[in-house]
């Protein structure tokens, strides 16, 4: 969900400088087209997210195409979010797993917008466990509409200072959530409740 993600990146990254000396760095990960022309358009919407973060004081949001080739930007990051094709097969690869895996273990926090929140079979697990949920067409589905995005708990930091409001989107159905996940959005979709956000406090790294 693409507005919800927005608020989702800059509560964190909001709440992280409060507490930092220096800037809060944000990393973006977006990459080529893979849909249609004017549907997930990774770069464009990770700019545009960068942009309204960079508003902010005390935050430096930058924009990689792919996973970052230059292993320096990885180190000073503080939180990381992906809009791109399902990101667990980006930083899980046996390219990258190293990399990922040790951002996550020094605290990095992490976003998955839309399509990204997705995994293949073998990658959804350990997945569940950094992100807290999961999306694979095995079991979930998608279904374009409008509805208004309910919020689950209206007292939750990520809640606060913004109102329910009707989207029109491609929502997620059925993800896969980790019984740590707690719900934080859900939409009422083809005659069912259905939870579009949440949050995890991850523990540990994640092996």
């Amino acid at each position: 969900m693409k507005s919800l993600v927005a608020v989702f990146v800059s509560l964190l990254a909001v709440g992280q400088a409060a507490l930092a000396e220096d800037a809060t760095h944000v990393l973006l990960v977006g990459h080529k087209l893979d849909h249609p022309f004017g549907t997930h358009m990774y770069l464009q919407e990770c700019r545009l997210l960068a942009k309204c973060l960079n508003q902010n004081p005390g935050i430096k949001a930058t924009v990689s195409n792919g996973w970052p080739s230059d292993e320096s930007v990885l180190k000073k990051i503080d939180a990381l979010v992906f809009y791109s094709s399902p990101a667990a097969d980006i930083m899980l690869s046996d390219k990258n797993k190293s990399q990922a895996e040790a951002l996550f273990k020094r605290g990095v926090g992490y976003t998955a917008i839309h399509w990204s929140t997705g995994a293949n079979l073998l990658n959804g697990p350990r997945y569940e466990r950094l992100l807290g949920g999961w999306f694979n067409f095995k079991f979930s589905g998608i279904n374009v509409d409008k509805q208004r995005l309910i919020q689950i708990d209206p007292k939750h930091p990520i809640c606060s200072g913004w109102a329910e409001y009707e989207l029109h989107d491609e929502f997620y159905l059925r993800m896969k959530l980790s019984p740590k996940a707690k719900p934080l959005l859900k939409v009422n979709t083809k005659g069912k409740e259905e939870i579009v956000a949440w949050t995890l406090e991850r523990e540990g790294d994640m092996k």
